[in-house]
């Protein structure tokens, strides 16, 4: 290698609003400018987030994906890869994976993939193309401890290949609230996309075994599932209770309001919502899955609560919206340990120095 920023091509499905859409922005905006040089290849769309890349100065091109199985796409990055030359291809999520992986290795370019979920939803052949995949893959990134364990499990990848890097939020920006809130009711809170595996359900079903003028509650987010989970809140009785808040630009200030943040997801690879929470110096009560034991010592930096159990959760929660000194000795615990451990500039150091390892 000489002086000359090394060129990473990111490879992803889209980049609609999700967790490692997230992360990688956050990733490719805040390696070196002077070691690093970051573009996007999206396989199936473009997605709202690439105007934000486009506008911290990282080019998006889409490669538009034409059918289940698509041979032109690989053509298509091989052919986008030509001028411009990357060292590394870092891919994310199945089709960033499949097609990124396969346009690298018949480039020769070096291929690093992140794991970000346990992908208990992929099933026969995605499994067996992942497995086959990772034979052609130089480093394998998993954002927990949970998720490594998945794939050498289930996917029967080498444990070798596989080293954790948790994800990164970024302290500053998820700051605490500089003055304490004065809501005369409290707010209990969600902030993550509807989706099916964020349990949303779990969250207005807890909510309506409490008595209605004991809280607010807002939910912060949009998706597939809004529709189902507005017409939830009116089938229990508490849509007077709870706001649907949409999609919100700035999630920190979002988070400040809140005084309680639930997150009771029933699949999950590493959390960042949670992370978010806790590096604004909320208490997180969540459901005890997949790498929350890794993001939240129980009753120290947070809640856990077993998985799909309605009753526990609601007693949680009315457990924190009593007691608002518990909620500020947790929340204050819970944002030493997000600094301490999953800060942007940890997860960026990680990674560079990955990808120093093998750019050629």
């Amino acid at each position: 290698m000489n002086n000359s920023p090394i060129k990473i091509a990111f490879v992803i499905d889209t980049l609609r609003i999700g967790g490692a859409e997230r992360m990688l922005f956050d990733l490719a905006h805040s390696l070196a400018k002077n070691e690093f040089s970051c573009r996007v290849y999206t396989i199936v769309e473009r997605g709202e987030l690439a105007a934000e890349f486009e506008r911290v100065g990282i080019p998006v091109k889409n490669i538009g994906k034409q059918g289940k199985i698509s041979l032109g796409t690989i053509r298509g990055l091989r052919e986008a890869w030509k001028e411009w030359q990357p060292n590394i291809v870092h891919t994310h999520l199945f089709a960033g994976d499949t097609y990124g992986r396969l346009a690298a290795w018949c480039s020769g370019i070096p291929v690093i993939t992140t794991e970000h979920n346990m992908n208990l939803d992929e099933v026969g052949m995605k499994k067996f193309i992942r497995t086959i995949l990772s034979w052609c893959t130089d480093q394998i990134i998993a954002v927990s401890q949970a998720v490594k364990n998945y794939s050498v499990e289930v996917e029967h990848i080498s444990s070798k290949k596989i080293s954790v890097i948790y994800n990164g939020v970024n302290p500053v920006r998820f700051s605490p609230a500089t003055q304490p809130l004065s809501h005369t009711i409290p707010v209990v809170g969600m902030t993550s996309r509807l989706h099916p595996n964020k349990g949303h359900e779990f969250f207005l079903q807890a909510l309506a075994q409490l008595p209605p003028d004991s809280y607010r509650a807002v939910i912060v987010g949009s998706g597939t599932e809004q529709e189902r989970i507005e017409k939830l809140s009116k089938t229990l009785g508490i849509q007077a209770q709870v706001r649907f808040a949409g999609l919100v630009q700035d999630v920190p200030r979002a988070l400040r309001e809140i005084d309680l943040v639930v997150l009771p997801t029933v699949q999950e690879g590493f959390g960042l919502s949670v992370v978010e929470a806790m590096m604004t110096g909320k208490t997180v009560v969540a459901f005890n899955t997949g790498s929350m034991q890794e993001v939240i010592e129980h009753g120290k930096t947070g809640w856990l609560i077993p998985p799909r159990d309605v009753n526990a959760l609601s007693q949680a929660i009315r457990l924190f919206l009593s007691d608002a000194n518990l909620r500020r000795r947790i929340g204050l615990a819970a944002r030493e340990s997000a600094v301490k451990h999953f800060s942007l500039n940890r997860m960026v150091e990680q990674y560079a120095t990955v990808y120093k390892r093998y750019a050629k």
